[in-house]
């Protein structure tokens, strides 16, 4: 069920690494980063919490943020997709500014 709604909602955004019951983990095919959209019981206000690594070869995710509902949990880690796709680019940006300055001296 929980793989269902994700893939009809951004088939072509995620790569599925593994499923089970409760959880999901999918790697963003635009930043690499993989994510685990797990589907909570025991915090009956919070229905899904969203962990988050850089790297399929870090070991241990980190609990990124949560979400009411799947929709919510795929428009954040897309938001997140974006601002790290929007720094790099900020970044390089800066870095060739920089190393034109240099230069000019």
């Amino acid at each position: 069920m929980l793989k269902d709604e994700i893939l009809n909602f951004k088939p072509s955004y995620f790569e599925v690494i593994k499923i089970a019951d409760d959880f999901i983990e999918v790697k963003s095919k635009c930043t690499k980063h993989c994510w685990i959209i797990n589907r909570t019981v025991l915090y009956g206000d919070i229905p899904y919490w969203i962990y988050h690594k850089h790297s399929s070869k870090i070991l241990y995710y980190h609990k990124h943020t949560y979400a009411f509902s799947i929709t919510q949990a795929i428009e954040k880690i897309i938001s997140h997709d974006s601002y790290v796709i929007k720094n790099k680019e900020i970044k390089y940006y800066n870095k060739r500014v920089i190393s034109t300055q240099n230069k000019r001296r």
